[in-house]
């Protein structure tokens, strides 16, 4: 017996659910991207963690705080001059 036909002997409540684990396991994977794309630089190890976010990029994600232009001048320029990663829109 094939795999189709392993999954079509199921009943619908089971595949149903098989369907929805799937869906929830690849729709999960994007969202834990958008809290914290990797893992920090060791100058910026101190700053780890979900509530320290806010201490560089405000309340906001895009935001970026004067705290980190103040250290990071190629970021203000690159702010300023719309270029690079942290310039575009």
């Amino acid at each position: 017996m094939g795999r189709l036909a392993v999954l079509t002997a199921l009943p619908w409540t089971r595949r149903l659910q098989l369907r929805t684990l799937l869906v929830l396991l690849f729709a999960s994977a994007p969202a834990c991207a958008q809290l914290s794309p990797g893992e920090l630089s060791s100058p910026h190890k101190s700053l780890e963690g979900l509530e320290n976010c806010k201490q560089c990029h405000g309340t906001d994600r895009k935001e970026i705080g004067n705290n980190c232009l103040n250290c990071h001048g190629f970021i203000k320029a690159e702010l300023e001059q719309r270029l690079g990663f942290h310039g575009r829109q």
